[in-house]
């Protein structure tokens, strides 16, 4: 009975070992990570040719009169990445990266002004040489409300295109005394918070293609590496497993 027991024991320690020596190749982790690479490739929400690089700059003037007299004025600098996500019946929807938007702003109203990076009432494009209004706003926040916004010539595409961006900008709303009192022209009258204000300032845009491919390529060399390391292992001499 010993003797079965210990021979028991000696095929069970015996597969283990076999099982322990095949586990600590690295060939199969490694290609596992490569396959998992190169499935996140295929499936990238945005296309590379589709995606640009846009820096730009918004201005407000201040009244010509008291309290200003041409003293007061906002601008807000900001980047970020365009791209599209296609949301049905044909239709992209423009919008800014996350993680890509960058802002910086001084002035009267302050530095903290800030945007989701979304465009509010889309409308189709392209429409190069487009106005302000109330549509394809990209809307610029302070912390009180105040709304400074930008406008794409179209911000929905039947076929992705690269953006382009109205030069007037808009002071939608005003939230706060100093923005009223400093930007809203005082023959309109209006006293206290506001929002369709559409006061017209300026906006200066740079758009850039990402180079095609770009991202894809990046993308690829990381989901390769764990392939290149995988081979480089197998060149080395394998390790001998005993038995007992």
């Amino acid at each position: 009975m010993k003797t079965f027991i210990h021979k028991m024991q000696s095929r069970k320690w015996n597969s283990f070992v076999v099982a322990a020596c095949r586990l600590q190749s690295l060939h199969v982790f490694f290609f596992t990570l490569a396959v998992l690479g190169t499935v996140c490739v295929g499936n990238a929400p945005l296309r590379a040719d589709s995606v640009y690089d846009v820096t730009g700059t918004i201005g407000l003037m201040g009244n010509t009169v008291a309290p200003c007299a041409g003293t007061c004025s906002e601008t807000i600098n900001f980047s970020f990445q365009y791209g599209y996500q296609y949301e049905g019946n044909g239709l992209y929807q423009g919008y800014a990266l996350p993680g890509t938007i960058q802002v910086s702003a001084f002035g009267d109203l302050g530095s903290l002004f800030a945007t989701t990076g979304t465009f509010g009432n889309p409308q189709l494009g392209p429409n190069p040489g487009c106005s302000g209004g109330d549509a394809n706003n990209m809307e610029f926040l302070d912390p009180a409300g105040d709304e400074i916004d930008l406008h794409a010539c179209g911000a929905q595409a039947l076929t992705p295109f690269a953006p382009s961006f109205s030069t007037t900008s808009t002071l939608y709303g005003c939230a706060t005394a100093t923005c009223t009192a400093e930007f809203v022209p005082p023959s309109w009258g209006i006293v206290g918070p506001r929002t369709g204000l559409f006061v017209d300032g300026t906006a200066q845009t740079s758009v850039t293609a990402i180079p095609e491919g770009g991202a894809f390529l990046g993308y690829l060399a990381i989901s390769l590496a764990p392939i290149g390391l995988a081979i480089r292992l197998s060149k080395r001499k394998p390790r001998q497993c005993r038995l007992g």
